[in-house]
């Protein structure tokens, strides 16, 4: 793909290693998207990249308070990539709105992979 030549070409463009990271993600490949987000590790753990890397693992096994808190911090360190924060604000937006929903029973939210699901099919080309 694009993303993987990139990466190739230039090991150190860490926000084409997230959007990699991400689309394993929304694809339910974890393991994948845990090897692309490696190379995430050379940014310092409070980079919004790790951030969001934190949140949407969260999201992935359900822990909603955590993932909505990661990710609102990654938007507010994110100065670089605003379209980035678009993205992860329709995250958070979806997420608030199922927990607000009343056709989801009080207390049961959808689960993570739900939301990615919805993700990946808005974001498809």
């Amino acid at each position: 793909t694009t993303l993987v030549r990139a990466i190739a070409l230039n090991p150190a463009e860490h926000t084409a290693s997230f959007q990699l990271g991400l689309l394993h993600l929304t694809s339910n490949e974890l393991p994948e998207a845990h090897a692309a987000w490696a190379r995430l590790d050379d940014l310092s753990p409070e980079h919004f990249l790790n951030s969001f890397r934190k949140g949407l693992l969260a999201l992935v096994e359900d822990n909603f308070v955590t993932s909505a808190a990661l990710l609102e911090k990654g938007i507010a360190a994110n100065k670089l990539n605003e379209a980035l924060n678009n993205d992860m604000r329709g995250l958070l937006a979806s997420m608030q709105a199922a927990s607000e929903s009343p056709s989801v029973p009080q207390g049961v939210p959808q689960s993570g992979h739900h939301f990615l699901g919805n993700y990946r099919q808005t974001h498809k080309s």
